[in-house]
């Protein structure tokens, strides 16, 4: 009779780890995969700053001024554009000396 309880009770803890390594092989796969996505778009990210990074390094002083100056210009050019559409959002016409623009 004791032989008979071993066997149900190793069969009831067998049923059981087989249901706990089938969660665990599920969730080890959803992890696995959610990192691997991660770490792709951290390698990608990465990529990019160190070609930029290695491009300037090549370059030089003068091509960090050359692309600095073309930030600053782009900037500029960005808020007189956001200035202007804010203007004319607001029904105020834009003047350039004597000719409206709207």
């Amino acid at each position: 009779m004791a032989s008979l309880v071993h066997a149900l009770r190793d069969l009831i803890s067998s049923i059981l780890e087989t249901i706990s390594a089938i969660f665990t092989a599920a969730y080890d796969l959803i992890a696995g995969t959610l990192h691997g996505i991660f770490s792709f778009c951290i390698g990608v990210v990465n990529l990019a700053l160190e070609t930029l990074q290695g491009t300037l390094n090549a370059m030089g002083g003068v091509g960090k001024f050359i692309i600095s100056n073309f930030v600053v210009i782009a900037v500029v050019g960005l808020a007189a554009f956001v200035f202007l559409t804010y203007q004319r959002s607001q029904g105020r016409p834009v003047v350039v000396g004597n000719k409206k623009l709207n």
